[in-house]
């Protein structure tokens, strides 16, 4: 089932319905093994440089849920960590809740998901509601002041892994299945 997101599509024999929604790699400090998928549940960041968030897509890799973030220009730093509770705060100090067991936040700065003149770059849905797997849910959350976060919902506390890749720019953040 392919699912369109935005600009970018993803492919997945996994269900998924939208509803609202680079070559460098970070080693994890610790490292987890579930299915042969080496990752950690430990904050990680990199820095990076200005970016557009193009698209945004999810697909299921062997071992992992797979989140990929297209940019233009960038790739923009970022930081991926486990939040308390089940979201994360907007900017309007409102907090933007998540399906499943416990949030793992990602944000990029120096980032945007708009044009100079104010339009979404990333157009249509602005969340992801994944049927099977670790990851049940992945919402953009915000786009303000050089920031794009978004709040992705998991099952458990499964490790991740964040990859900076090139041609084009993007940032695939793979979460343990």
């Amino acid at each position: 089932m392919a699912v369109f997101i935005g600009a970018a599509a993803c492919g997945s024999s996994r269900r998924a319905t939208t509803s609202t929604p680079t070559t460098t790699t970070s080693a994890p400090s610790s490292t987890t093994s579930t299915s042969a998928f080496a990752g950690s549940t430990n904050p990680t960041s990199a820095p990076g440089t200005t970016a557009t968030l193009t698209g945004f897509r999810h697909s299921a890799q062997p071992g992992a849920e797979r989140l990929v973030f297209d940019f233009q220009g960038g790739p923009p730093g970022y930081q991926v960590h486990y939040v308390s509770g089940h979201g994360v705060a907007k900017p309007s100090g409102q907090l933007a809740t998540v399906a499943g067991d416990a949030a793992i936040e990602v944000v990029f700065n120096p980032a945007m998901a708009h044009d100079d003149q104010g339009h979404p770059t990333v157009t249509g849905s602005q969340a992801v509601k994944i049927a099977e797997g670790s990851v049940v849910e992945a919402v953009l959350v915000e786009d303000f002041e050089g920031y794009v976060s978004f709040a992705v919902g998991v099952l458990g506390h499964p490790a991740f892994h964040v990859s900076v890749l090139s041609a084009p720019p993007r940032i695939a953040v793979d979460i343990a299945s």
